[in-house]
């Protein structure tokens, strides 16, 4: 059940540039180890997708995704659908 990546939400950013892509680490539980995660603007303008450097077990959609650039937060969304293999659509 491990996925590859993670479409979000409608994200907060904290100081990021939503239209640009970024890595960041990644973090999906509240005491869960933070994993490295490249963050793309969604295709369709509204949201974005997060690709996990290694796939990730326990990933849901309804979970929030919080993430940092070391002790800094750059935004976080909610997790709405998540892929094992990834799709032609978020490609960059």
């Amino acid at each position: 059940l491990a996925v590859d990546g993670a479409h979000l939400g409608t994200p907060v950013w904290c100081g990021v540039d939503p239209g640009r892509a970024f890595a960041a680490l990644g973090q999906y539980r509240a005491h869960g180890d933070a994993v490295h995660v490249d963050v793309r603007p969604g295709s369709d303008g509204a949201g974005s997708v997060a690709v996990f450097a290694a796939p990730q077990h326990g990933v849901a959609p309804g979970q929030t995704l919080a993430l940092y650039d070391g002790d800094r937060v750059l935004g976080s969304a909610r997790i709405t659908a998540t892929w094992r293999h990834e799709p032609a659509s978020v490609r960059a």
